[in-house]
């Protein structure tokens, strides 16, 4: 699965067609764990983020129902839950930012060495990912 956060959520599947995921809830949860892919999001991150005013009484099991209704809409994704904090896992390959990251570094990198055309090369491509602002069609920070 292809994720793409640099702009509106996009998730692809190997097949190119769009994975819906049409929940407000699962959209905000699934992109502020993309926007930290690999790393832990306490619940109380993503409760705030949910509900920035006030959550409702039934949060926690709110937010698990989230959670596990995207872990059946992206099998084989694995989203953890750790001591009290979420995590996703994808391969750097199928996230965009991550591939954004990567292709700056690389056209520095050519840069330095003295290769302006892989580093003009590298720096298109990590441009060209670029839909507009990161996760556009969520209210995430």
């Amino acid at each position: 699965m292809q994720f793409q956060i640099l702009g509106p959520l996009r998730i692809c599947a190997g097949t190119g067609e769009q994975v819906p995921v049409r929940s407000r809830h699962e959209r905000t949860v699934l992109g502020l764990l993309l926007m930290r892919h690999g790393h832990a999001v306490s619940a109380d991150q993503l409760v705030e983020a949910l509900w920035p005013q006030r959550p409702p009484v039934s949060y926690v099991s709110n937010l698990q129902t989230y959670v596990s209704r995207l872990r059946e809409r992206l099998p084989g994704v694995p989203i953890e839950h750790v001591n009290g904090s979420y995590r996703i896992t994808v391969d750097a390959a199928d996230l965009d930012a991550a591939v954004f990251r990567r292709e700056v570094a690389m056209g520095r990198a050519a840069l330095d060495g003295g290769d302006p055309v892989e580093a003009a090369a590298r720096l298109r491509h990590a441009v060209a990912l670029w839909r507009g602002r990161p996760l556009a069609d969520l209210s995430v920070a």
